[in-house]
């Protein structure tokens, strides 16, 4: 997928993130919350769309970077006691984009640490209700 997508809503269940990092604990907690909000919004469910900016453009992710993104992803969603599932990987060039389900308990996730969440198997095809915003 080169084409970009339309830019990113403040609101609603999906959430774009070019690439996250440890660099700071503090940015845990922050993530923590904002996909508390995603899986308010989403009754429960959430898309992130990773190797995309805010603005929509494409950037993808190299495998050293997909790798931490959905560690720290796992780790933030076990802090609200939800999970994480790849859904779909998409080359970009020599990148890749990542779309991944994140679901808490019936809509509502806990402020508690819950180590118990794993990103599961990398599979391909497996749909989720919303439009597939990796393919536009």
């Amino acid at each position: 997928m080169s084409s970009k997508l339309p830019k990113e809503n403040e609101t609603g269940a999906i959430e774009y993130k070019s690439r996250l990092s440890y660099n700071n604990p503090e940015r845990i907690e922050n993530l923590a919350s904002q996909m508390r909000y995603r899986l308010f919004e989403g009754g429960g469910e959430a898309i992130y769309l990773l190797g995309i900016d805010d603005d929509g453009t494409p950037i993808g992710l190299t495998p050293q970077e997909e790798e931490e993104t959905l560690q720290i992803l796992d780790e933030v969603a076990g802090k609200i006691g939800a999970k994480i599932r790849v859904l779909e990987k998409a080359p970009v060039g020599d990148r890749s984009l990542v779309r991944v389900l994140v679901t808490g308990r019936q809509g509502r996730v806990s402020t508690r640490s819950d180590n118990d969440s794993r990103y599961g198997k990398r599979g391909r095809g497996e749909k989720h209700n919303d439009r597939n915003p990796l393919h536009g």
